[in-house]
């Protein structure tokens, strides 16, 4: 196994290992809370996603190419999962109960379903193989669906950041809101999510999931206190 890849693998389950810990830690501490639980939800689909695609490049790694494509579309599957829990995360912590949220959880549900729909009519794109790796993509008639939710939501997402931004420096407090903290996280995963599932190879595969365990680790941070357990 090269070392490129071994190091892209390690990456993967950092990512996963800090996804389960925010699912757990949430689950733990703030199972009360509404929009908490909804963003535990999301991070615990990033963190069965990343095992995946963990396992599925130590597949690839030993020669077993066969595997290695099974579970990339399994991958697949998981990414409305994802897309949708983080969407209904964004538009609740943003709305809250405004009726506008009904309509876009619908869209999340629309969405979701033709991705699914297209990705099965034309099968996934790859693989693409570099040193880091193999790379799979969906077909872009399903990714344009992604990027419908994606769009729908990125608005909300910069209000939520902004809002939250604007209350934190006015409070002056040294220390952010879980809400603005939340939706941060949010945001750079998106970024990081949106190159990941372009499908390139080389390098910047390393430096996009360094974006992704950023992002986990601020999402983790969001919602821990001192004098909880870390994980």
């Amino acid at each position: 196994m090269s070392t490129p890849i071994l190091t892209s693998i390690i990456a993967l389950f950092i990512i996963a290992f800090l996804s389960f810990c925010i699912a757990k830690h949430i689950f733990r501490y703030r199972k009360s809370d509404r929009i908490a639980v909804s963003f535990a939800f999301a991070w615990f689909s990033v963190g069965i996603t990343m095992t995946l695609m963990g396992v599925r490049n130590a597949f690839f790694a030993f020669g077993f190419s066969k595997v290695d494509k099974f579970i990339a579309y399994a991958v697949q599957f998981f990414l409305p999962v994802i897309f949708a829990s983080l969407g209904y995360f964004i538009f609740l912590a943003v709305l809250g109960k405004k009726k506008i949220r009904i309509v876009l959880n619908i869209l999340i549900l629309v969405c979701s379903g033709l991705f699914l729909f297209y990705l099965l009519k034309e099968g996934i794109r790859g693989p693409v193989i570099s040193d880091w790796g193999s790379e799979y993509s969906a077909p872009s008639s399903a990714n344009f669906f992604m990027m419908v939710l994606a769009a729908a939501a990125f608005p909300f997402l910069l209000y939520g950041v902004f809002e939250g931004a604007i209350k934190w420096i006015k409070k002056k407090s040294p220390l952010p809101s879980e809400k603005f903290l939340s939706i941060l996280s949010v945001l750079i995963f998106i970024i990081g999510a949106a190159f990941e599932q372009l499908g390139n190879v080389g390098w910047h595969i390393f430096f996009v999931r360094i974006i992704i365990i950023a992002s986990a680790l601020l999402a983790y941070l969001s919602y821990y206190k001192p004098g909880e357990n870390i994980c």
